[in-house]
């Protein structure tokens, strides 16, 4: 049985603009340069970097939103 992701509010935002973008978080991972473990940790806030990772998805994202005129809005 496939475990139950408890996303932060940084995931739950970061999810939501993925669905908006039609993404995966493998698909965020490989533009970052990050692997697929690592963007979970972050969307879970099991990240052990300070938010830096945070911080890149989130500019990341925020550029692509408004690249496609989505909403994007930051929480």
């Amino acid at each position: 049985m496939r475990r139950k992701r408890q996303y932060s509010e940084f995931g739950l935002w970061a999810k939501g603009i993925l669905m908006e973008l039609n993404m995966t978080q493998t698909e965020l991972a490989q533009a970052l340069g990050a692997g697929r473990s690592t963007v979970s940790d972050a969307f879970t806030g099991r990240t052990k970097d300070g938010g830096f990772l945070q911080e890149s998805i989130r500019s990341y994202l925020e550029g692509k939103t408004a690249e496609y005129g989505g909403k994007g809005k930051a929480v």
